[in-house]
């Protein structure tokens, strides 16, 4: 095969490859706009202790504060928790993959959504 034969197939293959599922697309979306941040909000992984509570942020200096969380409708996605906490979304999901959640979750359409109380009680330190 010569190399304008090979670059054709290959064109060929990309264009007629099959689009990937919406759900995917928005994986991906989500994860552009994650390397898009500047490093150090990618990787702050810091756990809120007490005193971080008592101050009203957690760890990481961009989280929400604690009156912002309040203000949080009664359930929230995992991401979004895993900013008020500090931590990484993934490390959030693999938490709550081994039953180690430190918060309380709703089971929803095979996805967990973390419940604003339980959030606010945790930071709270209580």
């Amino acid at each position: 095969m010569t190399p304008e034969e090979r670059e054709a197939h290959i064109r060929n293959l990309v264009d007629n490859a099959p689009l990937p599922p919406p759900e995917d697309i928005a994986r991906l979306r989500a994860l552009l706009r994650l390397w898009e941040r500047p490093l150090a909000e990618r990787t702050a992984h810091a756990r809120p202790t007490a005193s971080d509570a008592d101050e009203g942020r957690s760890k990481s200096s961009n989280g929400p504060t604690l009156d912002e969380i309040r203000s949080w409708p009664a359930t929230v996605s995992v991401p979004k928790a895993a900013t008020a906490l500090g931590v990484s979304s993934s490390h959030l999901h693999a938490l709550i993959k081994r039953g180690e959640s430190p918060v309380k979750l709703v089971p929803l359409r095979g996805r967990h959504r973390v419940i604003t109380a339980s959030l606010v009680r945790l930071l709270e330190g209580s």
